[in-house]
């Protein structure tokens, strides 16, 4: 054990350790990107044998779609609901903290949009479908 007292935690540590320790708020400014791929969409069937898919926000309306994208240690979640014409992209945090100063990189057309911070969605005035989705932090250069 003494030999690791030494040893630097890397930034996933860091998260893992924040979600497990409400008072314990990790700077997401310390990581460059994280990437976010798509959840696996689960199906179950209601009492009619009807297919309800999980990751659907409405089954009856055919104009809305959603997709849910998780990072692989589940800190942050992104969903996109496109709209007949548009389409919304929520960022959230896990650990409950207000996301600053990021892009959203949404694959595979390489969209690139800054987003202040995640307490408004990214409005979009078409739909997207993504193959996922990244998110790049502490973009400004320090000098």
């Amino acid at each position: 054990m003494k030999e690791y007292l030494d040893t630097e935690l890397s930034d996933e540590d860091k998260f893992l350790i924040a979600k497990k320790i409400p008072e314990y708020r990790f700077n997401s400014a310390n990581i460059r990107a994280v990437e976010l791929f798509p959840i696996r969409k689960i199906e179950h069937k209601n009492s009619n044998n009807l297919v309800l898919r999980a990751d659907s926000e409405n089954i009856n309306n055919k104009f809305v779609h959603t997709k849910t994208f998780y990072d692989d240690n589940k800190i942050y979640i992104i969903k996109v609901i496109n709209y007949r014409n548009s389409s919304k992209v929520f960022v959230f945090s896990t650990i409950e903290e207000i996301i600053r100063d990021f892009d959203v990189v949404i694959s595979p057309h390489q969209l690139r949009y800054h987003l202040s911070d995640n307490t408004e969605p990214l409005e979009l005035d078409f739909n997207i479908e993504p193959e996922s989705i990244k998110i790049e932090f502490n973009l400004k250069s320090k000098n």
